[in-house]
């Protein structure tokens, strides 16, 4: 069996602290040789696992008459309780019935991104270097919400990372795309009139029965096409803060309204087509948008930033502008 390297108490000589490293991280105990110091590098990480991991093989001995346990769950302190994976685990029962829980809200996400059909593999990429990092980093916040500006706060800090070649382009990548898959629960303001848009097609479609739009989850066909452009709002959104991160000194808005114009372009005609419901003028248009070429702007051009979901993404925001109108023909 190999030697395991055992963390040892020793000074750093830039602070004058002691310190204890463990698997890369230097944890500070105070100042070198005080009792207070010593004190924590007894209740250091390390032998806190040693001490939780032999009170679990005592329970389990006592259980079962063996020590063959099964992995436990790192122990996270900030919330005192088992750290939840976001690969392995489920939310529990409460965190389901909280809207606004991080953890639920990425799992929905994954079921979501697996459900569109993305690999196994990407999903397991998006998971370990995007959602992970975004609940993280509101774990060291002692938050269990949604935040957009910690998210945000994420993303630049790998983009730090990356810029200064300390984190590869597929790990900020991975961020970058999982970001914008996360809308929160409840629209934002910004979002009122695509979304208006939307429960004027649905309910075009639905015979004459009007969708209460506090209430849409009764009707399980729209409520899934509403959070699924949602996310293709999110996604487009994302793509104009990364045109405004990358192009900071190159007219970043313009860059991106050349982004919209061409997909107007693109899905004017269609748009214009006679159809039994405004309904299936979405459908219509949103299939049509993945298939443009956007490669007479720059933004179109750049690998890997504009894919079907920010196409579509950008037909909603061209709504919001008042540039689609709408998804209804009241002569229809």
């Amino acid at each position: 069996m190999p030697k395991k390297n055992i963390p040892s108490y020793r000074l750093h000589k830039a602070t004058g602290q002691a310190i204890v490293v463990l698997k890369g991280k230097t944890f500070y105990l105070g100042k070198w040789k005080t009792l207070a110091s010593r004190e924590r590098e007894e209740f250091s990480q390390w032998k806190w696992r040693l001490v939780r991991r032999g009170s679990e093989i005592l329970k389990h001995f006592v259980l079962t008459g063996t020590i063959e346990i099964v992995s436990i769950r790192p122990w996270e302190p900030v919330l005192r309780k088992p750290r939840q994976s976001v690969e392995l685990d489920k939310p529990t029962p409460e965190q389901l019935t909280d809207p606004d829980d991080l953890f639920a809200l990425i799992w929905r996400v994954k079921q979501a991104i697996l459900k569109a059909g993305l690999t196994k593999q990407t999903v397991r990429h998006y998971t370990a270097e995007g959602m992970t990092v975004i609940l993280r980093k509101h774990t060291q916040q002692i938050l269990v919400h949604y935040s957009e500006a910690l998210a945000s706060e994420a993303v630049a800090e790998i983009r730090s990372r990356y810029e200064q070649g300390l984190t590869s382009r597929v790990s900020y990548q991975n961020l970058r795309k999982i970001y914008p898959l996360t809308p929160p629960e409840k629209p934002a303001d910004h979002e009122r009139q695509y979304i208006s848009a939307l429960f004027d097609a649905y309910d075009d479609a639905a015979d004459g029965d009007s969708l209460p739009s506090d209430d849409i989850t009764k009707h399980p066909k729209f409520d899934r096409d509403l959070k699924q452009r949602r996310i293709e709002y999110f996604a487009a959104e994302a793509v104009r803060c990364g045109t405004r991160e990358n192009f900071r000194n190159n007219d970043p808005d313009n860059l991106f309204t050349a982004l919209m114009t061409e997909t107007l372009d693109g899905v004017s005609d269609v748009h214009t087509m006679d159809y039994r419901h405004g309904f299936e003028r979405l459908l219509s248009v949103m299939k049509h948008a993945t298939s443009l070429h956007l490669e007479n702007c720059i933004i179109g051009r750049i690998p890997d930033w504009v894919g079907p979901s920010q196409k579509k993404g950008v037909c909603h925001m061209l709504v919001n502008e008042g540039q689609i109108k709408g998804w209804v023909d009241s002569d229809e």
